[in-house]
């Protein structure tokens, strides 16, 4: 059951809101809309409202470039750079000290033949997730475990 709705108001703007919540526009403050499409988690239908709002030519460039992100994202994750492979170099390049440094993981990453992502975007990536907390200027210390 989809529990997020994209719901477009009488005025033009686009909103979202959980299936059993008021419908009221969030530009206008109008109960006047209708539900366009439903979405199964919050993320999606933050995207769909997004592309609502803005200009047609705009929204056919983006969604172009989204497509051909998606594809090569998918061409990537069928490559060597597999999560479990990316966090082994991650924890192979962390000292004894439990450190990691970009120094050491770019190290660690060019020796595996990893070239899809750098150092600074898994660091950037982990650090996002609330892996890695960040110690010094290019030194991060581990936040919890990963298998």
């Amino acid at each position: 059951m989809a529990k997020w709705a994209l719901n477009r108001c009488e005025c033009g703007h686009s909103f979202g809101t959980m299936s059993n919540s008021s419908m009221t526009c969030s530009r206008c403050g109008s109960p006047k809309s209708r539900v366009l499409k439903n979405f199964d988690d919050p993320q999606s239908l933050s995207e769909a409202v997004a592309i609502s709002n803005m200009p047609k030519e705009i929204a056919k460039d983006i969604s172009g470039k989204l497509s051909s992100y998606n594809r090569r994202s998918q061409k990537s994750s069928s490559s060597n750079a597999h999560p479990s492979r990316l966090i082994g170099a991650m924890r192979e390049a962390t000292g004894d000290d439990g450190q990691l440094t970009l120094k050491s993981l770019s190290r660690v990453l060019d020796r595996m033949e990893i070239s899809e992502t750098s150092a600074e975007k898994l660091i950037g990536q982990a650090e996002f997730e609330g892996r890695l907390l960040r110690e010094g200027a290019d030194t991060w210390s581990w936040l919890q475990q990963t298998s």
